[in-house]
């Protein structure tokens, strides 16, 4: 039988009211809610020193209380896992004279992003972005696009190594391996190349976290430099 958890950490209770539609509202818990969330998303360091210590505490609270199941939570992970063909593939895509896919290693947790001659079978396709590589050292991972310029050329890739959904764009020579300096920061994600393949189209975000913008990078230039071609302002 599992032991009464300790007692679970109380949020303080701070006076605080807005009023809307001559209607107040009263929340002593709103201070949990940073004011400074925006570069919170960003920097995961610049979140409120008390709003930090209750979440350490309440961390630190369910971790006292599931020690008690930590074999239990053990098994039934391994049970799980044991269940998921770790090195699975998916279906390769061509696109010209090459063929892509991602595909997963045995004990990895995060896909290669493969590329071959078209029609080549996922296993003799070499790898390209190897995200596993990529997530060394962080706390958080995330490889949300791919796509290769119309000539077979280049790679973007965007991912999120925050747990905050601000991807990055970077760029890599496909025959070399090398990566190219351009760096796009802040995207929401989705981009897309130009028939050209000189310029890359992507969604931008605004500061509520909010897609808002089409901009065209052209490859070469910096990110300041880069052209809105669309804006939703509403």
């Amino acid at each position: 039988m599992l032991k009464a958890p300790p007692g679970a950490p109380k949020a303080a209770e701070k006076p605080y009211s807005d009023t809307h539609h001559a209607i107040t509202r009263t929340d002593p818990y709103a201070w949990l809610r940073d004011d400074n969330w925006q570069a919170v998303m960003k920097d995961p360091q610049a979140l409120d020193a008390d709003i930090r210590a209750h979440l350490e505490a309440e961390n630190a609270y369910t971790d006292k209380v599931m020690a008690p199941s930590a074999a239990l939570q053990e098994q039934l992970f391994a049970e799980m896992r044991g269940r998921i063909q770790e090195d699975e593939a998916g279906v390769p895509v061509n696109q010209g004279a090459l063929s892509w896919a991602s595909r997963y290693v045995m004990g990895g947790e995060h896909p290669l992003i493969c590329c071959g001659a078209r029609d080549a079978e996922v296993a003799a396709m070499r790898t390209i972005i190897d995200s596993n590589h990529e997530a060394e050292g962080k706390d958080f991972f995330k490889i949300i696009n791919h796509a290769a310029c119309p000539s077979g050329a280049l790679l973007a890739w965007g991912y999120d190594d925050k747990g905050s959904e601000y991807f990055t764009v970077r760029f890599r020579d496909i025959e070399s391996g090398a990566a190219l300096d351009d760096e796009l920061r802040d995207t929401g994600g989705s981009f897309g190349w130009s028939a050209c393949g000189a310029f890359l189209f992507y969604v931008a975000i605004d500061e509520n976290h909010r897609p808002h913008k089409i901009m065209r990078h052209a490859l070469g230039t910096r990110q300041s430099e880069d052209v809105s071609i669309y804006e939703e302002a509403d």
